[in-house]
Formats: C-alpha cells, structure tokens, sequence
C-alpha cells in the first residue's frame, strides 16, 4: 500500500462555486495530478468541491504576488477560473502576502485584484474574444440564436426571456449544448450559460465543463456574458445561490465583482488512489 500524503487546505467558495485551495506548487506533474484532484473534490470519499487550486507564492520583489494553477474536479488544467480567483486572491490576503491592489498569474493572462473591507473582491481581466457574430442552435434548443465567447475558455451565452428561462427544463437543454461545437469553433464543446435580460439584475445558469452539471455560478460565464449582451458596458448578475456578480467595462478591461468565503481549514490524506467523478 502507498504512504498517505497529507494534503493541508483551506476549504473557500465564490457564490457558491466551492474550491479546495492549497499552499504551494503543484506537487506531481499534470499525469499524475489528476487522481489527486480527482480524489480531493469527490463530493463522497474526498472534501467536496467544483475544482482544487494550488496557489504558488512568487519570490518578493517580483511584480506578481502569486500564480495560480487551477484544476477542475476532472482532473483536467483550466485557464481561467474567477470565481476561484476571487478566494485565491481572499487567501493571499489572509495569508498576508498581499494588501491593497496586486497582481497575480493564471495560465492565461496577469489579473489585478482587490479585497473590499466587506470581503468583496474585484478583478480586472481581460475582455474575452468573441467568435464571429451572433450564431444559430441546433433545433430543438431553447433559443434560435446564441454568442460564443473565448475567455481562455470556451463558453456559450444563450439569452432567454423570463417565460424562457422559467419554461426550459436547464440539465436537459444545457447538457445537449455542452457537447455541441458552436458551429466548428469549439470542437470539444463548451461551457453554457443561460441568461434571462429582461429584468434586473439578471440572472444566470451554468453547466460547466470538467464538472459537468450545472454550478451554482461561473464567473468566466459572468464575463462573457456581458460582454456579449452588455450593451452600456455594466451588468449585475443573480447566480443560482442568490449572490451578485457585477461587471462593468474599464477600458479594454472588465471589472468582476463579487463574494468570496473561507470556509473551513483541514488536511486531507491520499493513498494515491483515485476515483471516478461523482
């Protein structure tokens, strides 16, 4: 039998998305890697969690504080993940390796953030790439017409009337656009996002990659979502879980703000073994 290795960590959630986040580099190569994160977000045999973070400090004087190396519970590198960021960026704090306004690393871009004295936390990033135009659904979907969207991520905005959003059974519709290829741009499907505009704020479901179910928010899904329908350049979305996330345009730049929460602290032991996601 293996020798455990024990893993401390710092259980934290951003409106609702919950992540396990660990102090250091990555301690295997990618390969390997994903039978722990695997092991550490089933929601039965491990902590529990939509993705696992390591958070690796920077030597000082370097211009970031941090990089982030992000997983989803499939074990899979991600490049982008802001409600993540948001509890990473809370933890630095906590930690105090950081105060005021700093940056960090993702496996896409730098991000600058801060932490409000009511716990809220801001992100600037990068404003996502749009492909083409609006695009035509399959038959059958919810909607005629939907935009894709690339924050380092793939991800699908399907606006929706309140009698749309309220009618559409979510898991079944989302699920079926989850593996669709956005006309050829996204090969191995995308993230989905369901978006009710004709109230305020509006709200938001995701089905997300990795997790493969619906999240309680996506904050990447957030971002592209306002940047395909937010006109004025601002947008308050209400997650599943009830919390706000605000975007507003700055620039080339969007401003993401919106809750984190450390949970609980703990240590968790692997025998090296691994799970099938739950």
């Amino acid at each position: 039998m293996n020798a455990r290795r024990c893993i401390p960590f710092a259980k934290m959630e951003g409106a609702g998305n919950d992540f396990v986040v660990v102090v250091g580099a990555p301690p295997l190569a990618d390969d390997e890697l994903g039978a722990l994160v695997r092991s550490l977000c089933h929601r039965r045999r491990g902590v529990g969690a939509d993705g696992a973070l390591w958070i690796e400090r920077l030597p000082d004087g370097a211009a970031d504080v941090f990089r982030m190396h992000f997983f989803n519970r499939d074990g899979r590198r991600v490049n982008l993940c802001l409600n993540g960021s948001r509890c990473v960026v809370l933890r630095a704090v906590e930690l105090g390796w950081a105060a005021g306004t700093f940056a960090f690393q993702t496996e896409r871009s730098r991000i600058e953030a801060s932490v409000a004295d009511d716990g809220r936390v801001s992100l600037a990033i990068d404003a996502p790439r749009a492909i083409g135009g609006e695009i035509a659904l399959p038959a059958g979907s919810p909607a005629a017409q939907a935009h894709a969207l690339d924050t380092g991520d793939p991800h699908l905005v399907v606006p929706l009337d309140a009698a749309g959003f309220e009618g559409v059974d979510f898991e079944v519709a989302a699920r079926a656009l989850r593996h669709w290829d956005a006309g050829g741009s996204f090969p191995a499907g995308n993230n989905v996002h369901f978006v009710q505009t004709d109230a305020e704020p509006w709200r938001i479901r995701s089905f997300e990659r990795g997790v493969e179910a619906e999240t309680w928010a996506c904050g990447s899904g957030c971002l592209a979502s306002a940047a395909s329908l937010a006109g004025d350049g601002h947008a308050r979305f209400l997650t599943k879980g009830g919390d706000l996330i605000e975007l507003r345009r700055d620039g080339k730049q969007w401003i993401l703000t919106g809750p984190a929460r450390h949970s609980f602290d703990g240590e968790f032991l692997w025998d090296g073994g691994d799970v099938e996601i739950d």
